[in-house]
């Protein structure tokens, strides 16, 4: 009689130390990403999702194939529902700073770069971060300060100058712009946002050549900036060349025609042609993307006014009045004159 010897079979590892599938559909995602199936790679973290929504990991890296296929606003998406379940999270603050600043979210942005700073104050790299995302939301004085703590701290840096420069630009205070940019670009001759604000303080200031120098070398770098367009148009018209600024005008809409800046400098220029229809037109587009635009609310009102819409004239000056910083005489006399017949 032959005995069968039978091996033990090892019985299976207790619950709490076998890997949860959620966790093997995201390493099988982590393999996929390696190997650039980024679609694959998808699938299956919204596979592991799906078994447990509450792990941060599984968003975060949801986030990072969506940066490589170059969908920032997803992207961002994947991110933030990353810190809802992991709110100190240093890896994700700092994807979330460098994304808010590519989809113009600078308010954000500063949130982030500040969170940052507070967790890694010895990285001073974060505090021109900082500044840039205030300079870009239109905050100077507090991008200049920022600047000023950098430097204390023992900050050095050329990109600390391009920063000075496009701080006192967003300020009003061209002279020192320029002052700054041009030392910035004695160094650094390659960066299109330098050569793009030492342009337009340039023109601000009647520096027409120097200006338009500036300007065509941030082109150069970059030609899909609608804004520099609109700034070279604005050169043209300074030498009465009508034509020629249209030409800018309607090219820098033809690359978008979302951009306020775009919208407004159309508009104005439009209104100087004479053709109010298509100026109200790309008006009412800009304040229906940013109801914020008040200086769109100034043309609105001007449009109006000169129909004789005195009402609606007086409610678009009303609205761009209360909400600017400084007087502007022209809209106050408009106002003035208008023909309102007030209820008894």
């Amino acid at each position: 009689m032959v005995m069968i010897r039978c091996t033990p079979v090892p019985p299976p590892p207790p619950a709490a130390d076998r890997e949860p599938p959620a966790f093997l559909f995201y390493k099988k995602a982590l393999d996929c990403i390696e190997n650039e199936q980024y679609e694959k790679a998808l699938a299956l973290l919204d596979t592991a999702i799906a078994m447990k929504s509450e792990f941060a990991q599984f968003y975060y890296a949801q986030g990072q194939v969506y940066e490589l296929l170059g969908n920032n606003i997803l992207a961002v998406i994947s991110y933030e529902r990353a810190l809802r379940y992991k709110s100190h999270y240093p890896d994700t603050w700092k994807k979330l700073a460098h994304l808010y600043m590519e989809v113009g979210q600078y308010e954000k942005a500063s949130q982030m770069l500040t969170s940052l700073i507070s967790y890694l104050p010895d990285s001073l790299d974060f505090e021109l971060q900082l500044a840039e995302s205030y300079i870009m939301d239109g905050k100077p004085l507090k991008a200049l300060e920022r600047l000023s703590y950098y430097e204390k701290r023992g900050g050095s840096s050329v990109e600390k100058w391009r920063l000075q420069g496009m701080a006192y630009f967003v300020q009003g205070n061209y002279k020192v712009a320029v002052d700054w940019l041009d030392k910035y670009g004695a160094a650094v001759q390659e960066n299109y946002l330098a050569q793009k604000y030492l342009g337009i303080s340039c023109l601000r200031m009647g520096l027409l050549e120097k200006g338009i120098s500036a300007l065509n070398k941030a082109l150069q770098m970059n030609p899909q900036d609608p804004e520099i367009y609109i700034y070279r148009a604005q050169y043209f018209l300074q030498l009465k060349k009508i034509d020629a600024a249209a030409s800018q005008f309607q090219y820098a809409l033809l690359l978008d025609d979302k951009n306020i800046l775009v919208l407004l400098e159309n508009s104005k220029f439009l209104l100087s042609q004479g053709d109010t229809l298509k100026a109200e037109e790309l008006l009412q587009k800009a304040i229906a993307s940013n109801n914020q635009c008040w200086e769109c609310f100034k043309y609105l009102g001007i449009i109006a006014d000169d129909k004789g819409n005195d009402i609606v004239a007086q409610q678009y000056y009303e609205n761009y009045l209360q909400n600017i910083y400084h007087n502007d005489p022209e809209v106050e006399n408009r106002l003035k004159n208008l023909k309102i017949i007030k209820p008894k």
